[in-house]
């Protein structure tokens, strides 16, 4: 809820400003060589009714790792999309009693069977780390 300043400041803390003060630990621990994995959403790509925040703070997400990646020539930095899966967040957004295009959509494709099976899409990120050729 918007309205509902404190959920707010909730959700960008964790989903955006955390990543923030954790990468800037970790590089100021590490010097050279500095590969960070973001695991990013599709829902960075466009907003979406109820989902502003949550869409909001994975956008920034991208464009802080991008931005790390060029003021940090020794860190290279992947931002992985995992694709729709079958988590303990869906089922939470299935049980809840808002009500969007993008809840109707979310419930269709795991109603489909066509989520991403987590352990395929843990490979598919080794994968990309493995054949190493990102930025």
């Amino acid at each position: 809820d918007h309205k509902d300043y404190n959920s707010v400041i909730n959700a960008v803390n964790i989903n955006y400003t955390s990543r923030f003060i954790i990468n800037s630990i970790f590089l100021r621990a590490f010097k050279k060589n500095i590969t960070l994995v973001d695991i990013s959403s599709g829902a960075h790509k466009q907003g979406s009714s109820t989902w502003g925040i949550y869409c909001s703070t994975k956008a920034a997400n991208v464009v802080l790792h991008q931005s790390i990646a060029k003021e940090n020539e020794n860190c290279r930095v992947l931002n992985y999309s995992p694709g729709i899966m079958k988590t303990k967040m869906q089922d939470e957004i299935a049980d809840s009693s808002i009500k969007s295009p993008t809840k109707e959509f979310l419930g269709k494709i795991i109603a489909l069977g066509r989520a991403v099976p987590i352990q395929d899409s843990v490979n598919e990120l080794l994968r990309v780390l493995e054949e190493d050729k990102f930025n």
